[in-house]
């Protein structure tokens, strides 16, 4: 009973970001300060959609100069290298190769081997989001670390028209939510 026990547990999803130390760097864009949020893209240079992807993320690199963009591939030192060349968006990005499959074991803990797929850390190495790098929530939480707002989303946004605001008892009233946002 306990040996079915042991062997059904499943190991419990760490939250801290990898060593990344451990890594080979093969391009470096952009040089990483200890206390920079990183954003870990899992990436393959063989997949199409890891190569259609890749314009976004030199979008994502320059829009967010604060936060540190790594992707990472374990497959073959060689064929990364030789895809190198098919793919010239990768000269404008920080690309690391996994000989140890560190990343991989990473990418298993958490149940998924998906490419590409993100992980945005915070500056204290916990996630904050794991998916796909299209996805809707990854410009909120990259917005968010890098300081910059999300006009649209945030609550003090002066896009905000007066009509959302409707029912909240702040029609201009000193000191009201209302007055705060447009002058601060």
């Amino acid at each position: 009973m306990t040996v079915a026990r042991e062997f059904n547990k499943h190991p419990p999803k760490s939250h801290a970001m990898p060593d990344l130390s451990k890594l080979t760097l093969i391009n470096v864009a952009r040089a990483r300060d200890a206390s920079m949020p990183v954003v870990l893209v899992s990436m393959h240079t063989n997949s199409g959609e890891c190569r259609n992807v890749a314009p976004f993320y030199v979008q994502l690199h320059d829009r967010f100069p604060r936060l540190y963009f790594l992707h990472i591939s374990f497959q073959p030192y060689d064929e990364i290298i030789s895809n190198f060349a098919n793919i010239p968006e990768l000269m404008q990005l920080n690309v690391a190769h996994d000989g140890s499959l560190m990343f991989k074991q990473f990418l298993f803990l958490r149940n998924t081997l998906a490419i590409p797929y993100m992980f945005i850390f915070n500056q204290n190495g916990t996630i904050i989001f794991e998916g796909h790098p299209l996805s809707k929530p990854v410009e909120g939480h990259l917005c968010r670390l890098s300081g910059q707002a999300v006009l649209n989303n945030t609550y003090r946004s002066p896009m905000r028209s007066v009509s959302q605001l409707k029912g909240t008892g702040t029609k201009g009233r000193a000191g009201s939510p209302l007055r705060s946002m447009v002058f601060k």
